[in-house]
């Protein structure tokens, strides 16, 4: 987050980039310090949509279908996506890392969380995370 006083332009820019929707094309869990495994199911059915200040996510991790809020920490190398669900007793917080070029979005999630000290993944590949890659929907005109 931008530090007080100060104001950083790359989250306003970051997060109009993210708008819209985004399809899985590439999934994979880590666990430890084993290889990555491809998460089964998820490509061309996962997706993750960010409108406002709100993204949705679908078909990934244990629900069906969850909303959060978030904001962008374009400070933090790797860019980090705070995720809070307010409706949840423990704010349900949740810190990814995130990476966006054009039309591809790359984003880790933490497999375990903890609401009190939400811990970001270090890198795209770092143990004990799931990463997604994404492309953003078109859509067409009928």
């Amino acid at each position: 987050m931008a530090l007080t006083g100060s104001v950083d332009s790359r989250a306003g820019t970051d997060q109009d980039a993210l708008q819209g929707s985004w399809r899985v094309t590439d999934a994979r869990a880590r666990m430890s310090n084993e290889p990555a495994m491809n998460i089964d199911g998820l490509v061309d059915r996962g997706t993750i949509e960010f409108v406002g200040n709100k993204v949705t996510m679908r078909q990934l991790g244990n629900a069906d279908l969850v909303t959060y809020e978030f904001t962008l920490d374009t400070l933090a190398s790797p860019r980090r996506l705070n995720l809070i669900d307010p409706t949840a007793p423990d704010s349900a917080k949740w810190t990814g890392i995130y990476r966006i070029s054009g039309d591809t979005l790359r984003v880790s999630l933490p497999i375990e969380h903890y609401g009190d000290r939400p811990v970001p993944p270090a890198s795209f590949n770092a143990p004990n995370t799931a990463a997604y890659t994404f492309r953003r929907d078109r859509l067409t005109p009928e």
